[in-house]
């Protein structure tokens, strides 16, 4: 809200009200700076937009997101502040006589025209980045309107221009074709979320081909995989033949194997749900994605050699370069990242091409980053003998940010291993040598370990309490253990691995049931674990308490 405030206010500084109220010294410095400030800074975030927006898929951190959230955020404010602001200034100039003092005021009105189009381009948005969450991708209709008036108000501008002063119309149609290439993109990267079905009937069997070529194989599988497991987000329901057919994939796979499998799968989620790859892998987007192209490079020949740049001012034509060099950047970028992909990947595997093609040696990358290969851990004792004690803590409760704070000031990532892989993947592949039913898998939770290693009498943390409150006790439980063992130092082999690795999938579930409770069973977690929080540290201040008075 006050964001839109200010841009309000900032927008509207020459309305006739406020000129009595602003200074003319003021008034002629913020417009001759206001609008070369905001076209750097859409630039700028537009950059940020295009080089985070890829990297958030697989870096976790809280500096990333933090970054990438405000300039999602700033990046349309901006570029409909400078809009307003370059409409306001040709009104102006067009109601003044064009005297010889308003000629420089003219020259820089025309130029203002020319970066017009470029502010068009910055509202649609990088191919990266399309919704910052799932939500906003149901905002369709609110971003039709938005682009609806800044192209009207860029074509109004555009015309007044023209009839007072001439200018050059080359750089208008090809700002328009480029906005209608972002809108278009944008529009149909927003297509298949929250679906509302009343009545579906039974899709055909996607046809899945089990001979895949040697190279690419793993990309193959994950596509086909994705095609059968993407009705889940629309909350349609599997059939049997899908899960046999998957079955039989992973029944071959090591554990590597397996879990590079869902790391490609995820990734064509992630880009369905987040960017504008509906569109940009299609026939349609490469033809649109061309033809921007090909008019980006036609901006400057027509600027630098049609064009008699000694009439504007020498700031105003580095910044047009700025902007026409960052825009084919860009631009290039995002082709590069286009043919790096997954799908382009799938794509020549289908028709037996391969990265050591001539063509696409340039291309090749040693390895290709889709996850963090992290996860984040969460230590319930940390946590209660409070080894990070908040900072400036009367500064975050005033702005309302302390209780994001407690969550994330003891989460640390660790590196997922190998040998975690394997301790996860194991029952699961073992489940599927047997006859024994998938789901019991899925139910047991935990049991079978228990009863393998006669512990029948701790059945009741698993069978008899709600998940939320398992997870809570067989944390605290694994940490016990944990520590306990460690002072034993009488451990080898596959016992100190188990023994390690149990401790760190403890501490992500824990991690899981305080940040995301949403991906685990319906329950009350969180009230369960600020109060299991509290009894601890009330435990550990009574146990130092009784040390302190002993010593």
């Amino acid at each position: 809200m006050m964001m839109h405030i200010f841009i309000g206010f900032i927008t509207h500084m020459n309305h006739r009200n406020l000129v009595q109220l602003v200074p003319d010294e003021v008034k002629n410095m913020w417009n001759e700076w206001a609008l070369r400030g905001l076209i750097l800074i859409s630039l700028s975030s537009q950059i940020i937009l295009s080089l985070l927006g890829n990297i958030r898929k697989y870096n976790p951190r809280t500096r990333i997101r933090i970054t990438l959230w405000c300039n999602y955020l700033l990046a349309y404010a901006v570029a409909s502040a400078a809009l307003g602001i370059i409409t306001r200034t040709a009104l102006d100039v067009c109601n003044t006589s064009h005297s010889i003092s308003q000629h420089h005021k003219a020259n820089s009105s025309e130029l203002m025209s020319f970066w017009a189009p470029f502010l068009l381009h910055h509202l649609g948005g990088p191919d990266t980045i399309t919704a910052f969450a799932l939500e906003d991708n149901e905002l369709l209709v609110k971003t039709l309107c938005r682009d609806w008036v800044s192209i009207r108000s860029s074509s109004v501008y555009t015309l007044v221009v023209l009839a007072r002063l001439f200018s050059s119309p080359t750089a208008k149609p090809i700002g328009l074709f480029i906005r209608f290439h972002q809108v278009f993109r944008t529009c149909s990267s927003s297509k298949g979320f929250n679906a509302k079905v009343e009545a579906v009937p039974e899709p055909p069997l996607p046809v899945i081909n089990h001979a895949y070529p040697q190279e690419g194989k793993e990309i193959s599988i994950a596509y086909d995989l994705f095609q059968s497991f993407k009705r889940l987000f629309v909350d349609l329901i599997l059939t049997f033949e899908d899960r046999d057919s998957s079955l039989s994939y992973f029944r071959h796979f090591k554990s590597s194997d397996a879990f590079r499998v869902v790391e490609i799968e995820l990734g064509f989620a992630y880009d369905m749900l987040y960017t504008k790859a509906n569109v940009v892998y299609t026939i349609l987007g490469l033809i649109l994605r061309l033809t921007s192209i090909f008019l980006l490079f036609l901006i400057p020949v027509g600027f630098y050699f049609l064009n008699d740049r000694n009439h504007y001012h020498w700031i105003d034509v580095a910044i047009t370069s700025l902007l026409i060099g960052a825009t084919i950047f860009m631009e290039i970028f995002a082709v590069i990242t286009m043919l790096r992909s997954d799908w382009t990947d799938h794509w020549l595997s289908q028709r037996n091409y391969t990265r050591k093609s001539l063509v696409f040696q340039f291309l090749k990358q040693p390895t290709k980053q889709r996850w963090s290969g992290s996860i984040a851990q969460l230590d319930l004792l940390s946590v209660a003998l409070e080894e990070k004690p908040a900072s400036l803590m009367a500064i975050q409760k005033f702005f309302g940010v302390d209780k994001y704070r407690v969550k994330h000031r003891y989460k640390t990532y660790m590196k997922v291993s190998d040998d975690l892989q394997d301790l996860i993947y194991r029952p699961f592949h073992e489940s599927m040598g047997g006859n024994s039913d998938p789901k019991v898998l899925c139910t047991h939770k935990g049991s079978f370990a228990l009863r393998e290693n006669k512990c029948d009498a701790l059945l009741w943390s698993i069978n008899k309490v709600e998940f939320d409150q398992s997870i809570l006790i067989w944390h605290i439980a694994t940490a016990l253990c944990y520590y306990a063992e460690d002072e034993d130092k009488d451990h080898v082999g596959n016992i100190d691995i188990h023994r390690r690795e149990s401790k760190n999938i403890s501490d992500y579930l824990l991690y899981l049931l305080v940040s995301y409770p949403v991906m685990l069973p319906i329950g009350i977690g969180m009230i369960r674990y600020r109060d299991t929080c509290a009894e601890a540290m009330r435990f550990f201040k009574e146990k130092r308490s009784y040390f302190c008075h002993e010593i």
